[in-house]
């Protein structure tokens, strides 16, 4: 079980996309931010292609191509040409403890469900109230002993 300070650290460490600052928040191409940078600092495709270690015509294919698939050892020389520095960061698109809790809910419904089916079948079916605690108790159980399992994906979904 992990410990409420550690989740809290979590969220400290990865903030949200929507607690991360609106500069931060702007999906810009590498290709562009190259251009936008190069062009501000006044300098040409040929002399950011020397600074890199790069050809010229492999920054103007970077500058244009926005779809361009980087190593990160090239974006890293991009930076340094460009006097910046590199920073890669993972950001949640929504604080971790709700994607838990969402997930978790997800799945103790389904399975509540299932086993009110099965009690539908043999015409014993529980009250609402009741199903709800039945659902908060599986959430709980599934958020602090098996959080793996909301993680498993059906036979097909690899990568999704």
């Amino acid at each position: 079980m992990k410990s409420t300070t550690f989740v809290f650290e979590i969220n400290e460490l990865f903030r949200s996309k929507d607690q991360v600052p609106d500069w931060m928040g702007n999906d810009l191409p590498v290709g562009k931010q190259v251009r936008l940078l190069r062009e501000a600092l006044g300098m040409t495709q040929a002399q950011l292609a020397k600074r890199c270690g790069i050809r010229q015509n492999m920054v103007a294919r970077i500058e244009s191509d926005l779809t361009i698939d980087l190593r990160s050892s090239t974006i890293q020389k991009l930076a340094t040409g460009l006097g910046c520095r590199l920073i890669s960061r993972f950001v949640p698109e929504e604080e971790i403890g709700k994607t838990l809790d969402r997930k978790s809910l997800e799945a103790a419904r389904k399975l509540v469900g299932l086993s009110r089916s099965t009690a539908g079948l043999e015409k014993q079916m529980p009250e609402d109230r009741y199903m709800e605690e039945q659902v908060r108790e599986m959430q709980f159980k599934i958020r602090e002993k098996r959080p793996s399992s909301l993680w498993r994906l059906p036979e097909g979904e690899a990568g999704k």
